[in-house]
């Protein structure tokens, strides 16, 4: 965090929450931008720097090809109540007006670049690199962020804490979150759209582009088990989840399918990993054979009941 270096902060725009808390960029470190293909806030010289009282928030938006959705995305981001936010668009080189939504916007997002990449974690990873934040967050392109920054910035206090809250499913109408246990977290994900990653695990960590829509699974299952940090639930909903179409809700990654137990394995501690696969070997068991005796029973049990009726 910066909150040591007394910044000359000003507002260019107060109607957008990435214009309101501004420094002059050192020129000398300005980087020239290709107006078609990347641009932003820091093109015009605008940089941006947390304090103690106001940590920079980084908010990273992968998109490729989500014109109809993105603009959701960026408003719910640039009309946060909270005043230090940063936005990061890495676009995969979209050819159906995801990039003249961008530009629609430009003026109020720090950064953003359109160039062909191998996929979202390699976007991700990009989009880690160009952010200052003091804690990094991933938005999905389609998704919408609950105006929850100003009340969630106060509990960012720890800079190797990991703080994660909750999300909401639209189609089955219900929340997902909830504080995640060593055993949960093995089993399933914690909400990517609802983490906040502090500055120094994003420097340490990246995405393993080598999964396809997993490697943010993969990802909280090493920082999860890194000593030199920690996870901490807040009751706060942070995002709505678009949960019919997104490229995570499908269950596209066999690879990560494959090496899933492995990586509980090699990160785990060994009597966590012994607990859960315990578990998940009685679990299976009482999938595969006990329902299955419980229902050639009923089977049974019907049979007999027919029979009786015949006397």
């Amino acid at each position: 965090m910066n909150s040591e270096i007394d910044m000359n902060y000003f507002c260019k725009d107060k109607e957008y929450s990435t214009t309101r808390m501004l420094v002059e960029s050192n020129t000398k470190e300005k980087k020239p931008y290709n107006s078609n293909h990347s641009g932003g806030l820091r093109s015009e010289g605008f940089e941006k720097a947390g304090s103690a009282e106001k940590p920079l928030i980084s908010v990273v938006i992968a998109v490729f090809n989500r014109s109809s959705v993105l603009e959701f995305a960026i408003r719910s981001v640039i009309y946060q109540t909270y005043e230090n936010v940063e936005l990061i668009i890495i676009d995969g080189g979209s050819t159906d007006g995801t990039l003249d939504i961008i530009k629609k916007y430009q003026h109020c997002i720090d950064y953003w670049v359109s160039e062909p990449d191998d996929g979202i974690y390699y976007a991700l990873n990009k989009g880690i690199d160009a952010s200052n934040g003091d804690w990094v967050f991933f938005l999905g392109s389609d998704d919408v962020m609950i105006n929850c920054l100003h009340t969630l910035s106060t509990h960012l206090v720890d800079p190797i804490c990991v703080y994660y809250g909750d999300v909401y499913y639209p189609t089955p109408h219900k929340l997902f979150g909830g504080e995640f246990s060593t055993y949960r977290l093995m089993n399933r994900q914690i909400p990517h759209q609802a983490t906040f990653y502090p500055k120094k695990l994003v420097a340490k960590h990246k995405y393993d582009t080598g999964y396809i829509s997993a490697a943010d699974y993969a990802y909280n299952i090493v920082c999860y088990n890194d000593p030199e940090f920690r996870y901490q639930y807040l009751p706060i909903l942070v995002a709505i989840y678009e949960d019919t179409s997104g490229y995570s809700t499908l269950d596209l990654d066999s690879k990560f399918n494959r090496e899933h137990n492995e990586l509980i394995k090699a990160n785990f501690p060994k009597a966590a990993y012994r607990h859960y696969f315990v578990k998940t070997c009685f679990k299976n068991f009482e999938r595969q054979f006990l329902r299955k005796i419980f229902q050639s029973a009923k089977k049974q049990l019907k049979a007999i009941k027919q029979h009786l009726r015949c006397f």
